[in-house]
């Protein structure tokens, strides 16, 4: 027990000054085994110190091999784009390669309101076709190296534009369009309807009614004439001053638009100037709406019915 006591007394140890620990005794056996314990240390340090650089390498292996692979998907997504885009060129048969110039015979349309059509000539040594297409109030085709172009009638008062543009290769023309608006005085009679055996102060007779709307007529009078016929609507009754039989009406627009949803006109039964005896006859009447200088603005034709001079 003592000499082992003694023996614990005699170790000590030694820090060196790359960090390491020598332990050492009076024995050689004891300083042995102090080297084979750093060796074991240094062993272990070497090992961790050799693992971490391996998963470095590895894993900044990784991180390229998944850059290069990202850059190759995108390369890739382009090329693909560009084959398509190629392949729809290809498709509807444009050679963007060969335009060198593109012209066109007229790069501003005038048209006025009641529409029509004007054509437009492409001059160009490559493909061409239209990129930019009209609104709903126009329309354009093409036959070889010509436009179409079809307006339809402009029934505000106020001009519209719009444009289309011909691509060709890089180049492009744009093709203006400018309709000017309906300023001339026109009516549109929508609705006529009668009502028979009706008085007005007194007089037995018809009531014609009228619906109607008129444009560009704001702050003027429009009348309404009713003329008479016999059933073919075209021999003419006569009034006492052996004129076309009729009776009119008149009224003021307020708008440039206006809609009259009953314009009606009084006929007496004797304003008809048919002689006693006559009896049953088919008759007919025409409706004109017209200007203040009797200019006509339209007209519904033969609306028939029957007069009996008993009535």
């Amino acid at each position: 027990m003592e000499n082992l006591g003694n023996s614990q007394a005699e170790k000590s140890f030694t820090i060196n000054e790359d960090g390491s620990i020598t332990r050492s005794n009076n024995g050689g056996t004891q300083n042995q085994n102090g080297s084979s314990y750093n060796g074991c240390i240094w062993f272990i340090i070497l090992a961790i110190i050799t693992v971490v650089v391996v998963a470095f390498i590895i894993n900044n292996k990784k991180s390229t091999h998944d850059a290069d692979d990202a850059t190759i998907v995108e390369d890739s997504t382009v090329v693909e784009e560009i084959v398509e885009a190629d392949t729809v060129a290809a498709d509807i048969g444009i050679d963007y390669a060969t335009v060198s110039y593109l012209n066109v015979s007229d790069e501003d349309i005038y048209m006025n309101a009641s529409g029509g059509e004007v054509e437009i000539s492409v001059s160009t040594d490559g493909d061409w076709w239209i990129s930019t297409d009209t609104e709903s109030w126009g329309h354009t085709s093409s036959y070889g190296k010509t436009i179409t172009l079809r307006l339809e009638k402009n029934s505000s008062s106020s001009t519209r534009t719009d444009y289309f543009v011909i691509s060709a290769g890089d180049y492009t023309k744009r093709v203006n369009i400018t309709q000017y608006g309906n300023t001339e005085p026109s009516a549109d009679i929508e609705n006529i309807w009668v009502d028979y055996n009706v008085y007005n102060s007194g007089c037995k007779g018809m009531k014609i009614h009228v619906k109607f709307s008129v444009n560009n007529m704001n702050g003027k009078t429009i009348y309404v004439y009713a003329y008479f016929y016999y059933a073919d609507n075209t021999t003419e009754l006569h009034d006492s001053h052996g004129n076309n039989l009729q009776f009119y009406g008149y009224g003021t627009s307020n708008y440039e638009r206006c809609t009259f949803t009953d314009f009606n006109i009084f006929v007496p039964y004797n304003g008809l100037n048919m002689g006693a005896g006559t009896g049953s006859v088919n008759l007919s009447f025409d409706i004109s709406i017209a200007d203040a200088s009797e200019n006509q603005l339209t007209r519904n034709n033969n609306t028939s019915f029957q007069f009996s001079r008993g009535e």
